[in-house]
């Protein structure tokens, strides 16, 4: 077993990588209970005193609004909600790498990644991202594989969409 070693993240612009997500359910918060995300960003241009990349996590309200923190990250991040997708939201973000700017609370005891600095070159497709990641396996692997015209699958699970496997032979 060794000591924690709790290093902060400096303050400003870093490079990093969504690295985990998790559904916290129901949180008690500041004025009533809520259901709650954690998203950990994994700096990439950062590590401890242990050659560990620092990391920062965050929570968010699971809430995707354009007035949620949650919707302004993925909106930053470069993703189109407004046709009322559902999605998983591990599956759109983890492995995602982003530029975020770090802000010390008062303080200086916490690390928080104020917002993601919009690139306004990127855009990404949610509802072709998560379908297949799943069909991947999500991870690292996602599937970016061309589609037939109105399709949610690429060709490599065309069939599987067409006739699904319902059991064992």
């Amino acid at each position: 077993m060794r000591r924690e070693v709790n290093e902060l993240a400096t303050e400003g612009e870093h490079e990093a990588r969504i690295t985990d997500v998790k559904d916290l359910g129901i949180v008690k918060g500041k004025f009533r209970p809520e259901r709650k995300v954690q998203v950990t960003f994994t700096m990439l241009d950062q590590e401890d005193c242990t050659d560990t990349p620092v990391k920062i996590r965050m929570q968010y309200a699971a809430k995707c609004g354009p007035q949620s923190a949650l919707g302004k990250l993925l909106d930053d991040m470069g993703y189109d909600l407004s046709g009322g997708i559902e999605f998983e939201l591990e599956h759109l973000l983890v492995n995602e790498t982003v530029h975020v700017n770090v802000q010390h609370n008062r303080d200086g005891t916490f690390a928080n990644v104020t917002h993601v600095v919009k690139d306004p070159a990127v855009t990404r497709d949610v509802k072709d991202r998560w379908q297949c990641a799943a069909l991947h396996k999500g991870g690292p692997e996602r599937c970016f594989n061309s589609r037939e015209s109105g399709s949610n699958f690429c060709g490599e699970h065309q069939e599987q969409e067409r006739y699904p496997v319902t059991g064992t032979v």
